[in-house]
């Protein structure tokens, strides 16, 4: 089995992509990851989050997928939607694709 990165959505590491990833991992038997790119902070609604991804921006976005703070083997696989799926592309470029 794989190890899988489960980014999150504009609104942060909510409950709900906590419980999509844990049933992603019941229903594969993958090892699901879901790094919190909002340190701790969630939000209830998409125009809540958009303002806190901004004021982060997307380089320091970039930094926080695929810098030193997520040492991730390289045989991990991605996943990302939404707004953290442009800052993943580096990191999802870089992962082996599945067949």
């Amino acid at each position: 089995m794989a190890d899988v990165i489960r980014f999150h959505h504009v609104q942060g590491r909510t409950e709900g992509v906590l419980a999509l990833a844990a049933q992603l991992g019941e229903a594969t038997g993958h090892t699901v990851l879901t790094p919190d790119l909002f340190e701790g902070r969630t939000f209830a609604s998409i125009d809540e989050g958009s303002p806190r991804a901004r004021s982060i921006g997307f380089g320091p976005l970039i930094e926080r997928v695929s810098g030193p703070r997520m040492p991730f083997p390289p045989a991990t696989r991605a996943i990302a939607t939404c707004l953290p799926t442009a800052a993943s592309r580096p990191t999802t470029r870089t992962r082996p694709r599945y067949s």
